[in-house]
């Protein structure tokens, strides 16, 4: 077995202690971030997608 450093899986060490692994974005969120979110407001209120919703409105799903 070979093992290569990796700053990528970096654990770190808090305060208290405890090993935890730092936090980094995945490339979904990245994407997401291009969305022009104001306009997806706009269509969907222009449209009533999110009228009667319950649960989950459009934003959720389109983001799960």
């Amino acid at each position: 077995m070979i093992l290569f450093a990796s700053e990528r899986f970096a654990t770190t060490w808090t305060r208290k202690g405890i090993n935890t692994m730092r936090h980094q974005n995945s490339v979904f969120h990245d994407l997401l971030k291009h969305i022009p979110w104001e306009t997806f407001d706009r269509l969907v209120a222009s449209h009533g997608a999110d009228r009667g919703v319950r649960r989950l409105r459009t934003k959720d799903q389109f983001i799960a």
